[in-house]
């Protein structure tokens, strides 16, 4: 049993990581939907170790993540844009 992917080659994953293959996991930048920052990558590992191991049951949240563009132009951003706050 293969592992199912995207178009573009990325894993589909179900939000506590599983896979379509039993016993068969997926975090960070390789998962389809997923942000690609190292930092939430890293979250989602400790957290999916803690449901294997450790009966708890969180799972990742990505939402209002804070991140940023490293440009001459300095830019960050967190929570809703300006449009979706109204």
């Amino acid at each position: 049993m293969g592992i199912k992917t995207d178009t573009n080659g990325k894993i589909i994953a179900n939000d506590d990581d599983t896979t379509d293959a039993p016993n068969i996991f997926a975090i960070g930048d390789c998962v389809k939907g997923r942000l690609e920052l190292t930092p939430t990558a890293i979250m989602a590992g400790k957290l999916l170790v803690h449901r294997l191991f450790d009966g708890k049951t969180r799972v990742m949240n990505y939402k209002n993540v804070a991140t940023t563009v490293f440009t001459p132009l300095e830019y960050g951003c967190i929570g809703y844009s300006e449009e979706d706050s109204i």
